[in-house]
């Protein structure tokens, strides 16, 4: 550390130009080695039709299970329902984890985006889709999202 006086007596350790290089090179390592682990995941791509005015996908009807594997979790990012009926009366599909809904989406806001950490799925927690009220889309709904997956032990890189 380089030392420096001033008239008044007062003394202040301060970095010298190696040691200031040596702290910012260990930060962006700091950063680097943080977001490392961090690993896009595009979510199962669920499709099926409604049945009887009623749309039930994922979870436990029989589909691919949209679930982390075992020992990661998920920080849902981006989520799409497509095919929903838009207009004065919309189509409404509820999101549901480990059978608690989460969110709600509809044919006039068919897409949401969350940050980091505020929609999060632990291993062995499912999402499901079910439809609330009165469901018009006949044809195929389409549902897919993008989420962040991180072993669980590291879970606090969504929260920094």
């Amino acid at each position: 550390m380089a030392k420096f006086r001033l008239q008044a007596g007062a003394e202040f350790d301060l970095l010298t130009k190696p040691e200031l290089d040596d702290a910012l090179k260990t930060w962006d390592e700091m950063q680097v080695a943080r977001l490392r682990a961090i690993t896009d995941i595009r979510l199962p791509l669920i499709m099926g039709k409604a049945a009887g005015g009623a749309l039930t996908l994922g979870g436990d009807s029989g589909q691919q299970l949209v679930t982390p594997e075992s020992g990661y979790i998920w920080s849902i990012r981006h989520l799409v329902i497509e095919g929903l009926t838009a207009g004065a009366s919309p189509d409404t599909v509820n999101i549901v984890r480990n059978g608690r809904i989460v969110w709600q989406l509809n044919g006039n806001q068919f897409a949401q985006t969350w940050g980091r950490g505020e929609m999060i799925l632990n291993a062995g927690e499912t999402l499901a889709y079910q439809s609330v009220g009165t469901f018009s889309a006949a044809g195929t709904i389409i549902v897919h999202g993008l989420a962040w997956q991180v072993p669980a032990q590291l879970k606090g890189r969504f929260m920094a």
